[in-house]
Formats: C-alpha cells, sequence, structure tokens
C-alpha cells in the first residue's frame, strides 16, 4: 500500500509540473497570437489611412486634370488665341489703328499704387479721350 502511495504521490508530482508547463504553454501561444492581432489590427488601420490619402490625392489630380482639359479646350478656340496676340504680343487687326497709353508724371505727386480696376477705368479714360483727339484731328 506503501507503494502504491508513493506511485500515486510522484504522479501527481508529475502531473503537477507537466501542467504548469502545459499551462505556461497554453499562456505563451495565447500572448504571440494576441500580439500577432494586434499586428493585423494596426497594419490594417495603416493601410486605411494610405488609401485615404491616396484616395485624396486622387481627387486632387482629376480636378487637375479637369482643369488642365478646360484650358486646352479653351486654348484651342479663335477667341483665345486673339486675345493672346492681342494682350501679350501687340498685334493688332488691320483695320484698326494702335494707340499707345503713356501715363504723365505729376510732380509732388505719391507713388500710390492702384487696383487693376481703376488702372482699367483710367487707361480707359485716357485712351477714349486720345481717340476723340484723333477722330477730331482727322
Amino acid at each position: 500500500m506503501k507503494k502504491i502511495r508513493e506511485r500515486i504521490q510522484d504522479r501527481a508530482i508529475r502531473l503537477k509540473g507537466e501542467t504548469s508547463i502545459k499551462s505556461i504553454l497554453v499562456v505563451c501561444a495565447f500572448v504571440i497570437m494576441a500580439a500577432i492581432m494586434v499586428n493585423s489590427i494596426i497594419s490594417n488601420i495603416q493601410l486605411q489611412y494610405q488609401k485615404s490619402q491616396l484616395s485624396n490625392q486622387l481627387f486632387e489630380l482629376k480636378n487637375q486634370n479637369k482643369a488642365l482639359e478646360q484650358k486646352i479646350e479653351q486654348a484651342s478656340t479663335n477667341r483665345y488665341v486673339e486675345e493672346v496676340a492681342r494682350e501679350e504680343l501687340g498685334m493688332v487687326k488691320s483695320n484698326e489703328v494702335p494707340v499707345k497709353v503713356v501715363e504723365k508724371k505729376v510732380k509732388g505727386e505719391e507713388n500710390t499704387k492702384l487696383k487693376s480696376s481703376d488702372k482699367v477705368g483710367i487707361y480707359m479714360k485716357d485712351w477714349y479721350s486720345e481717340i476723340e483727339n484723333w477722330v477730331t484731328k482727322r
């Protein structure tokens, strides 16, 4: 009977040792699986962020593409070509007389910058008066 008791006690000690090793292995496996899951979740979040950034870039590029297509369409019209020829190259039609507007500087007058809309009004007034003078001379 003593021998049986000793064997049972030995076996119980072995089972306790095996049980603790098994539980340690189970805990380690659980920790490893949890780490893998957390890593995959973080990777998924990063990929979603990159996807949203790329979709924003795609949207901006599509808008730029539309704007460039509109510029190309506008540049192919005769009106645009005529406007560029007049404004940038200083060209005039064959039946037009070119008029050069010269601003007179008055002494003691301060140099103030005018808005572009004000400048157009001044230039147009001077231009009309010069045309009026030119017409009356002829």
